[in-house]
């Protein structure tokens, strides 16, 4: 990938997560086996609408797309505890360079 192809307008923001909040997690095992394609498969949208309907935790865990052993959080927006997160300031995000040599 070229930088000069990456998307000029990322942002990273970081967030405060106060303790005692309830995270859930999905392992990728438990996911729909085709849980890395695109785009995403219908079934796999399934889980993440139960889980942020039934509002049993702020956050839920997730394998990364990009690195499987990794995990990403997402944010349920319509859990009552949302207030318990604090969020800065967007700031911008860049690629290191050394990525795409």
């Amino acid at each position: 990938m070229d930088l000069d192809v990456a998307p000029k307008d990322l942002v990273s923001i970081p967030i405060e997560v106060s303790d005692g909040l309830r995270i859930e997690e999905f392992h990728s095992e438990s996911l729909h086996t085709n849980w890395r394609k695109t785009p995403v498969p219908v079934p796999l949208q399934q889980p993440g609408t139960e889980w942020c309907q039934r509002a049993t935790s702020l956050l839920l865990r997730v394998p990364s797309v990009i690195i499987p052993e990794e995990y990403d959080c997402l944010i349920n927006p319509i859990h009552p505890y949302l207030s318990q997160l604090t969020m800065h300031k967007p700031r911008p995000f860049t690629f290191d360079p050394r990525l795409f040599k």
